[in-house]
């Protein structure tokens, strides 16, 4: 049974140690080494690459190495780590599809690779000139085709999301339409007015929403600051007036807790509660209402929105927070439906208390159902402009 150390993994299914050169094999003798000292690295020096799975971390390194040893054996006919395959290029689109790395942050884990890769393989045996510059050359060219790959990715998710919301932004739009065509045939029926002016006036604000979610979440991603405007304000009157626009969408919301009083933006922390409660919403199961909750702790207002349902895996909890990633899935038909679009609530919501020096949180137990909980300084003045956690990535 062969060990890790001399099982092969290269694209080609090579699976014969003596067809590589001296350093081929001397590679694949301490390959474990180099992924362990990468990943250290990588997980110091990248930000986004702290929280990644250690599965999704590697992706496809190992695979990479082997194939590098091929390319330093002279009698193969790969003359470079990427050559005669798409590896690199799926490396690429899949740091676009499951993580929040940009360009800079791959090239980045290259150059990482490169070092680690010379440094352990001159502590284990003579490397020539040469041998470096193949090593180069397959990086460099690896490195091309995975931030080009990442950039087709990325551009095919934008043009899904862009398709995807163009339809969200026109269904209130054509329901208001509808309505207002109504209205002017109801002229006489005053009652029946109000209805449908009711229920336009509430699909131009969905509307207006999905535009303000829009806007702000560029200014994040363009690595810009959310402009705030503090007043100070009671808290638990603002999510009585959020609960109550709710309750006449026909949600069930309970609130309670503790008055507090504070300094705040007033309508960047309404949208950002609005976006949890919505957010929460879309996992509810039962008759059970949503419950929000204030309290009051050493100087921050803390305010958790529980729903009792469906429970989110701690592994998918990240995949709620991410920008241009479809929101996770539930495990039955209809919370499959309900939750498979592209809604900007919480990375918004997540950007929103951040800047007012928060932090939102996403708890989910199996019998308990799901909390998103956050808190906020109750005089956020002087953490305006708070760093944010996704920084700022440049898609040029």
């Amino acid at each position: 049974m062969k060990t890790r150390s001399d099982q092969l993994y290269s694209t080609d299914q090579l699976d014969d140690l003596q067809t590589l050169s001296p350093l081929g094999r001397t590679l694949v003798s301490i390959r474990e080494k180099v992924i362990r000292a990468w990943e250290m690295r990588v997980r110091t020096e990248i930000w986004h690459a702290q929280v990644l799975p250690h599965p999704i971390l590697i992706d496809t390194l190992p695979a990479f190495l082997d194939n590098l040893a091929e390319a330093l054996s002279p009698h193969h006919p790969r003359w470079r780590a990427s050559s005669a395959t798409t590896l690199a290029q799926e490396h690429g689109g899949e740091r676009a599809r499951l993580t929040s790395f940009s360009p800079d942050q791959i090239v980045r884990e290259y150059q990482i690779l490169r070092q680690v890769v010379v440094r352990e393989l001159r502590s284990a045996t003579e490397l020539r000139d040469a041998e470096v510059e193949v090593i180069n050359a397959s990086i460099d060219t690896a490195l091309a085709e995975a931030v080009m790959a990442y950039a087709v990715t990325e551009s095919s998710i934008r043009d899904q999301l862009i398709s995807a919301l163009s339809e969200d932004v026109k269904a209130p739009i054509e329901a208001t339409r509808m309505f207002v065509d109504l209205i002017i045939s109801e002229l006489d029926h005053p009652e029946e007015i109000s209805r449908l002016v009711a229920r336009a006036r509430l699909n131009l604000e969905n509307a207006e929403h999905l535009i303000q979610d829009l806007t702000d979440m560029a200014v994040v991603r363009s690595g810009q600051k959310l402009e705030l405007k503090h007043s100070q304000f009671e808290l638990q009157r603002l999510v009585d007036e959020i609960a109550q626009r709710l309750r006449e969408r026909g949600e069930d919301v309970e609130v309670s807790g503790t008055e507090i009083v504070g300094y705040w933006d007033r309508a960047a922390l309404s949208r950002a509660i609005e976006n949890a409660m919505l957010s929460a919403r879309r996992f509810k199961t039962g008759g059970a209402p949503l419950r929000c909750e204030l309290k009051e702790a050493h100087g921050r207002a803390i305010v958790s929105i529980h729903q009792e349902g469906h429970t989110i895996p701690k592994e998918e909890q990240e995949s709620l927070f991410q920008v241009y990633r479809r929101r996770i899935k539930g495990s039955e038909d209809e919370l499959t439906k309900k939750n498979k679009d592209w809604s900007f609530g919480l990375p918004v919501a997540r950007a929103l208390i951040e800047a007012h020096g928060g932090t939102l949180i996403c708890d989910s137990v199996e019998g308990r159902g799901t909390t998103h909980f956050f808190d906020v300084p109750v005089d956020s003045r002087p953490f305006k402009g708070a760093p944010l956690t996704d920084p700022p990535v440049d898609y040029q």
